[in-house]
Protein backbone atom coordinates (compact mmCIF):
# COMPACT_ATOMS: atom_id res chain seq x y z
CA UNK A 1 0.00 0.00 0.00
CA UNK A 2 1.48 3.27 -0.96
CA UNK A 3 1.69 6.15 1.14
CA UNK A 4 -0.99 8.15 -0.73
CA UNK A 5 -3.23 5.86 -0.31
CA UNK A 6 -2.65 5.11 3.59
CA UNK A 7 -3.30 9.07 4.23
CA UNK A 8 -6.22 8.79 2.22
CA UNK A 9 -7.41 5.90 4.30
CA UNK A 10 -6.74 7.45 7.53
CA UNK A 11 -8.41 10.58 6.51
CA UNK A 12 -11.55 9.20 5.35
CA UNK A 13 -11.89 7.43 8.48
CA UNK A 14 -11.00 10.17 10.53
CA UNK A 15 -13.61 12.34 8.65
CA UNK A 16 -16.44 9.11 9.19
CA UNK A 17 -15.34 10.00 12.91
CA UNK A 18 -15.74 13.17 13.29
CA UNK A 19 -19.23 13.36 11.47
CA UNK A 20 -20.17 10.10 13.87
CA UNK A 21 -19.45 12.64 16.49
CA UNK A 22 -21.02 15.58 15.27
CA UNK A 23 -24.39 13.39 14.61
CA UNK A 24 -24.63 12.05 18.12
CA UNK A 25 -23.81 15.40 19.41
CA UNK A 26 -26.44 16.84 17.28
CA UNK A 27 -28.77 14.41 18.63
CA UNK A 28 -27.86 14.87 22.21
CA UNK A 29 -29.14 18.39 21.91
CA UNK A 30 -32.48 17.25 19.75
CA UNK A 31 -33.08 14.78 23.21
CA UNK A 32 -32.26 17.42 26.11
CA UNK A 33 -32.52 20.55 24.58
CA UNK A 34 -34.87 20.91 21.98
CA UNK A 35 -38.33 21.75 23.44
CA UNK A 36 -40.23 18.46 24.37
CA UNK A 37 -43.18 17.60 21.54
CA UNK A 38 -46.19 17.71 24.56
CA UNK A 39 -44.49 21.30 25.48
CA UNK A 40 -48.59 22.31 24.55
CA UNK A 41 -50.25 19.03 26.07
CA UNK A 42 -52.98 20.19 28.59
CA UNK A 43 -52.82 19.43 31.80
CA UNK A 44 -54.66 16.47 33.34
CA UNK A 45 -55.60 18.83 36.75
CA UNK A 46 -56.19 22.89 36.76
CA UNK A 47 -54.91 24.56 39.25
CA UNK A 48 -57.33 24.47 42.16
CA UNK A 49 -56.67 28.63 42.93
CA UNK A 50 -58.39 30.76 40.72
CA UNK A 51 -56.30 32.50 38.49
CA UNK A 52 -55.44 34.61 35.29
CA UNK A 53 -53.19 34.06 31.97
CA UNK A 54 -50.60 36.63 31.29
CA UNK A 55 -48.38 37.49 28.81
CA UNK A 56 -44.93 38.86 28.41
CA UNK A 57 -42.47 38.70 25.63
CA UNK A 58 -38.59 37.86 26.32
CA UNK A 59 -36.21 40.46 25.25
CA UNK A 60 -34.96 38.21 22.50
CA UNK A 61 -38.72 38.03 21.18
CA UNK A 62 -40.53 34.74 22.61
CA UNK A 63 -43.68 34.87 23.54
CA UNK A 64 -44.22 33.54 27.44
CA UNK A 65 -47.24 32.81 29.60
CA UNK A 66 -47.52 32.45 33.03
CA UNK A 67 -50.52 31.92 35.58
CA UNK A 68 -51.32 34.75 38.14
CA UNK A 69 -52.79 34.33 41.28
CA UNK A 70 -53.82 37.30 43.20
CA UNK A 71 -54.90 36.55 46.99
CA UNK A 72 -57.17 39.27 48.18
CA UNK A 73 -55.19 42.13 50.48
CA UNK A 74 -51.88 40.24 49.91
CA UNK A 75 -48.94 41.86 48.47
CA UNK A 76 -46.74 39.19 48.30
CA UNK A 77 -46.00 36.74 45.68
CA UNK A 78 -44.28 33.74 45.40
CA UNK A 79 -42.58 33.44 41.80
CA UNK A 80 -42.33 29.91 41.43
CA UNK A 81 -40.68 28.37 38.67
CA UNK A 82 -40.75 24.41 37.26
CA UNK A 83 -38.80 21.63 36.73
CA UNK A 84 -36.75 20.32 33.32
CA UNK A 85 -39.33 19.38 30.48
CA UNK A 86 -42.50 19.88 32.85
CA UNK A 87 -45.07 22.39 33.30
CA UNK A 88 -46.64 24.70 36.07
CA UNK A 89 -49.45 22.69 37.15
CA UNK A 90 -46.08 20.01 37.92
CA UNK A 91 -45.46 22.05 40.78
CA UNK A 92 -49.07 22.85 41.81
CA UNK A 93 -49.09 21.24 45.12
CA UNK A 94 -46.73 23.50 46.28
CA UNK A 95 -48.40 26.35 44.88
CA UNK A 96 -50.92 25.45 46.90
CA UNK A 97 -48.85 25.97 50.16
CA UNK A 98 -48.19 28.90 49.71
CA UNK A 99 -51.06 30.01 48.53
CA UNK A 100 -52.47 28.77 51.94
CA UNK A 101 -49.88 30.85 53.22
CA UNK A 102 -51.54 34.30 52.21
CA UNK A 103 -49.16 34.51 48.88
CA UNK A 104 -50.08 35.65 45.32
CA UNK A 105 -48.56 33.42 42.67
CA UNK A 106 -46.84 33.75 39.30
CA UNK A 107 -46.20 30.57 37.85
CA UNK A 108 -44.19 31.26 34.22
CA UNK A 109 -43.97 28.09 31.61
CA UNK A 110 -40.28 28.09 30.82
CA UNK A 111 -39.57 29.20 27.17
CA UNK A 112 -39.91 25.72 25.45
CA UNK A 113 -42.64 24.56 27.87
CA UNK A 114 -46.44 24.91 28.30
CA UNK A 115 -47.87 27.25 27.11
CA UNK A 116 -45.06 29.72 26.10
CA UNK A 117 -43.14 30.28 23.20
CA UNK A 118 -39.45 29.15 22.11
CA UNK A 119 -38.11 25.72 20.55
CA UNK A 120 -35.51 24.95 22.99
CA UNK A 121 -34.70 24.34 26.66
CA UNK A 122 -32.04 27.05 27.88
CA UNK A 123 -31.05 25.61 31.62
CA UNK A 124 -31.74 28.35 33.48
CA UNK A 125 -29.28 30.41 31.43
CA UNK A 126 -32.06 32.81 29.58
CA UNK A 127 -34.55 32.22 31.31
CA UNK A 128 -32.82 33.83 34.37
CA UNK A 129 -33.62 36.90 32.10
CA UNK A 130 -37.33 35.95 32.17
CA UNK A 131 -37.80 35.48 35.40
CA UNK A 132 -35.70 39.22 35.89
CA UNK A 133 -38.63 40.61 33.47
CA UNK A 134 -41.72 39.19 35.02
CA UNK A 135 -40.42 40.52 38.53
CA UNK A 136 -40.47 44.04 37.21
CA UNK A 137 -43.87 43.38 35.71
CA UNK A 138 -45.13 42.84 38.89
CA UNK A 139 -43.23 45.76 40.77
CA UNK A 140 -45.15 47.76 38.05
CA UNK A 141 -48.39 45.77 38.97
CA UNK A 142 -48.29 46.61 42.15
CA UNK A 143 -45.46 49.05 43.46
CA UNK A 144 -45.92 47.43 46.99
CA UNK A 145 -45.32 44.03 46.33
CA UNK A 146 -42.90 41.98 48.08
CA UNK A 147 -41.71 38.93 46.40
CA UNK A 148 -40.28 35.28 46.96
CA UNK A 149 -38.34 33.01 44.22
CA UNK A 150 -38.75 29.72 44.13
CA UNK A 151 -37.67 26.88 42.17
CA UNK A 152 -37.16 23.13 41.65
CA UNK A 153 -34.67 21.79 40.05
CA UNK A 154 -33.80 23.60 36.68
CA UNK A 155 -36.27 25.90 38.22
CA UNK A 156 -33.44 26.76 41.39
CA UNK A 157 -30.60 26.85 38.99
CA UNK A 158 -32.75 28.87 37.00
CA UNK A 159 -33.62 31.63 40.06
CA UNK A 160 -30.44 30.80 41.71
CA UNK A 161 -29.28 32.68 38.37
CA UNK A 162 -32.29 35.22 37.82
CA UNK A 163 -30.86 36.82 42.20
CA UNK A 164 -27.73 37.67 40.87
CA UNK A 165 -29.38 40.20 37.66
CA UNK A 166 -30.30 43.92 38.38
CA UNK A 167 -33.85 42.83 40.63
CA UNK A 168 -35.95 45.22 42.14
CA UNK A 169 -35.75 46.14 45.47
CA UNK A 170 -39.34 44.35 45.85
CA UNK A 171 -37.39 40.79 45.54
CA UNK A 172 -36.45 39.96 49.00
CA UNK A 173 -35.66 36.02 48.98
CA UNK A 174 -34.63 32.75 46.84
CA UNK A 175 -35.76 29.18 47.69
CA UNK A 176 -34.06 26.55 45.76
CA UNK A 177 -34.44 23.06 45.66
CA UNK A 178 -32.60 20.55 44.35
CA UNK A 179 -30.64 23.06 41.87
CA UNK A 180 -27.58 22.07 39.72
CA UNK A 181 -24.38 23.83 40.54
CA UNK A 182 -23.37 24.17 36.69
CA UNK A 183 -25.27 23.32 33.22
CA UNK A 184 -21.92 21.75 31.79
CA UNK A 185 -21.64 19.56 35.57
CA UNK A 186 -25.28 18.63 35.21
CA UNK A 187 -25.14 17.85 31.12
CA UNK A 188 -21.68 15.79 31.59
CA UNK A 189 -23.32 13.88 34.70
CA UNK A 190 -26.44 12.62 32.48
CA UNK A 191 -24.04 12.12 29.52
CA UNK A 192 -22.44 9.26 31.96
CA UNK A 193 -24.97 7.99 33.52
CA UNK A 194 -27.87 7.74 30.87
CA UNK A 195 -25.93 7.54 27.27
CA UNK A 196 -22.27 6.04 28.97
CA UNK A 197 -20.77 8.62 27.15
CA UNK A 198 -17.33 10.57 28.01
CA UNK A 199 -17.81 14.50 28.36
CA UNK A 200 -15.16 15.12 25.37
CA UNK A 201 -15.34 15.37 22.63
CA UNK A 202 -19.45 14.69 23.00
CA UNK A 203 -20.18 17.07 25.26
CA UNK A 204 -18.01 20.10 23.68
CA UNK A 205 -19.35 19.35 19.78
CA UNK A 206 -23.05 19.48 21.39
CA UNK A 207 -22.44 22.64 23.33
CA UNK A 208 -21.23 24.14 19.91
CA UNK A 209 -24.55 22.74 18.40
CA UNK A 210 -26.56 24.55 21.18
CA UNK A 211 -24.34 27.34 21.00
CA UNK A 212 -26.40 27.82 16.75
CA UNK A 213 -29.11 26.88 17.45
CA UNK A 214 -30.07 27.79 20.96
CA UNK A 215 -27.87 30.82 20.99
CA UNK A 216 -25.83 29.95 24.73
CA UNK A 217 -23.16 28.06 25.94
CA UNK A 218 -23.64 25.83 28.68
CA UNK A 219 -20.29 27.46 30.48
CA UNK A 220 -21.20 30.94 29.64
CA UNK A 221 -22.76 31.39 33.03
CA UNK A 222 -24.39 29.16 36.05
CA UNK A 223 -25.99 28.85 39.36
CA UNK A 224 -22.33 28.58 40.93
CA UNK A 225 -21.52 31.93 39.89
CA UNK A 226 -24.47 33.54 40.20
CA UNK A 227 -24.79 32.92 43.99
CA UNK A 228 -21.26 34.43 44.50
CA UNK A 229 -22.56 37.86 43.21
CA UNK A 230 -25.99 38.13 44.89
CA UNK A 231 -26.95 39.98 47.53
CA UNK A 232 -30.46 38.40 48.33
CA UNK A 233 -30.81 35.83 51.15
CA UNK A 234 -31.16 32.21 49.88
CA UNK A 235 -32.55 29.04 51.15
CA UNK A 236 -30.68 26.32 50.16
CA UNK A 237 -32.62 22.89 50.35
CA UNK A 238 -31.57 19.11 48.92
CA UNK A 239 -32.85 15.63 49.18
CA UNK A 240 -29.49 13.85 50.60
CA UNK A 241 -30.56 10.46 48.28
CA UNK A 242 -30.72 12.41 45.18
CA UNK A 243 -28.23 11.25 42.80
CA UNK A 244 -29.73 13.58 39.22
CA UNK A 245 -28.84 16.41 40.52
CA UNK A 246 -26.07 15.11 42.84
CA UNK A 247 -26.61 15.79 47.07
CA UNK A 248 -22.84 16.98 46.29
CA UNK A 249 -23.66 19.75 44.46
CA UNK A 250 -25.26 21.51 47.28
CA UNK A 251 -22.40 21.96 49.32
CA UNK A 252 -20.31 24.52 46.79
CA UNK A 253 -23.66 26.10 46.42
CA UNK A 254 -24.52 26.91 49.97
CA UNK A 255 -20.48 27.95 50.39
CA UNK A 256 -20.02 30.08 47.75
CA UNK A 257 -23.09 32.12 48.26
CA UNK A 258 -22.50 35.47 49.50
CA UNK A 259 -25.71 36.94 50.88
CA UNK A 260 -27.29 35.61 54.17
CA UNK A 261 -27.62 31.89 53.33
CA UNK A 262 -29.14 28.85 55.21
CA UNK A 263 -29.10 25.04 54.33
CA UNK A 264 -31.59 21.94 55.26
CA UNK A 265 -30.87 18.54 54.02
CA UNK A 266 -33.42 16.01 53.83
CA UNK A 267 -32.48 12.58 54.43
CA UNK A 268 -34.18 9.84 52.51
CA UNK A 269 -35.02 12.28 49.66
CA UNK A 270 -34.63 11.73 46.04
CA UNK A 271 -34.41 14.09 43.51
CA UNK A 272 -37.35 16.67 43.71
CA UNK A 273 -38.88 15.03 46.46
CA UNK A 274 -37.97 16.44 49.87
CA UNK A 275 -41.05 17.96 50.65
CA UNK A 276 -42.88 15.20 49.90
CA UNK A 277 -40.61 13.03 51.72
CA UNK A 278 -40.60 14.92 55.15
CA UNK A 279 -42.78 17.77 54.71
CA UNK A 280 -42.84 18.84 58.55
CA UNK A 281 -39.15 19.48 58.39
CA UNK A 282 -39.14 21.62 55.10
CA UNK A 283 -42.24 23.73 55.60
CA UNK A 284 -40.63 24.43 59.11
CA UNK A 285 -37.60 25.32 57.47
CA UNK A 286 -39.14 27.36 54.75
CA UNK A 287 -41.44 29.46 57.24
CA UNK A 288 -38.81 30.17 59.33
CA UNK A 289 -37.01 31.57 56.54
CA UNK A 290 -39.87 33.76 54.97
CA UNK A 291 -40.70 35.20 58.65
CA UNK A 292 -37.01 36.58 58.51
CA UNK A 293 -37.32 38.24 55.18
CA UNK A 294 -41.29 39.26 54.74
CA UNK A 295 -43.37 42.22 56.23
CA UNK A 296 -46.84 41.21 56.76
Amino acid sequence: MTAPILIAIIASVLLLLLLAIYAIATLLYRFALAAPKNKRITPEKDFSFPYEKIHMTSEDGISLTAYLSEAKGSHQYALLCHGYKCIPHTIAHMADCFFERGFSLLLPAARGHGESGGNYIGMGIHERKDIRDYCRMLVKRDPEAQILLFGISMGAATVMMASAEELPENVKCVIEDCGYTSVWEELSLQMKCQYHLPTFPFLYVAERVCRRRAGYTFREYSPLEAVRRTRLPILFIHGETDTFVPFAMVHPLYENAAGEKELLTVPDAEHALAEETNPALYWQAVDAFIGKHFVN
